[in-house]
């Protein structure tokens, strides 16, 4: 089998697509308002968009093969492979979401440590349980999208709705712990299953 027909059966190039759009509508629509009920205050398209990233991204990582998948040769090969592609299109859709935006630094530290939470999650539990999972994860995004918000000051992320420029409130050192917990809770999920423990 040809590279380019494993890197289709992996899925890559839709991987790569997947980016390429949601890039693009980071890019276009990222600071659109989202008037979204029961909130207190618009939401940006940038912030629903990243929790939305790696749950269609972690679809990409279920093996194409579950049946045989564990005893096939390539199955790290495949895992690790994946795993780059994942974490490439995430790491350009961040930056393109948050660079030279104006983006205030709180508000991009809590919108960090909402996506990767989200992708520490989905990264463990999709690979381990099936696609099954995702609608759990979807409605705990939304609800955090709706509520997650004005958490932030207890969080240690200031005021959120603080936007008079790119410094906006300052994080606690509470808030940068939460971040680098959640960046550290990606890197123990980036780890592969064991063959045994595969969904189907």
């Amino acid at each position: 089998m040809t590279l380019f027909r494993i890197a289709i059966l992996w899925r890559i190039p839709l991987a790569v697509l997947l980016g390429a759009a949601f890039l693009g509508v980071a890019a276009v629509a990222g600071d659109l308002s989202l008037h979204l009920p029961m909130t207190d205050g618009p939401r940006k398209a940038r912030q629903a968009l990243l929790l939305t990233l790696p749950l269609v991204l972690s679809t990409l990582l279920l093996p194409p093969l579950p049946d045989v998948h564990g005893s096939l040769p390539r199955q790290r090969l495949h895992h690790w492979a994946t795993l780059i592609v994942f974490w490439s299109v995430t790491i350009a859709v961040c930056t393109g979401a948050w660079m030279g935006s104006g983006i205030a630094r709180n508000v991009i530290a809590f919108e960090m440590l909402s996506t990767f939470a989200m992708t520490a999650a989905a990264l463990f539990l999709v690979p381990r349980f099936g696609v099954r999972v995702i609608v759990g994860l979807t409605i705990t995004g939304c609800a955090w999208l709706l509520y997650g918000t004005p958490l932030g000051g207890a969080l240690g992320f200031g005021d959120l709705a603080d936007d008079t420029g790119p410094f906006g409130a300052q994080v606690s050192s509470r808030g940068w712990l939460l971040v680098a917990a959640s960046l550290a809770a990606c890197a123990v999920a980036s780890l592969p299953t064991r063959p045994g423990t595969q969904a189907s």
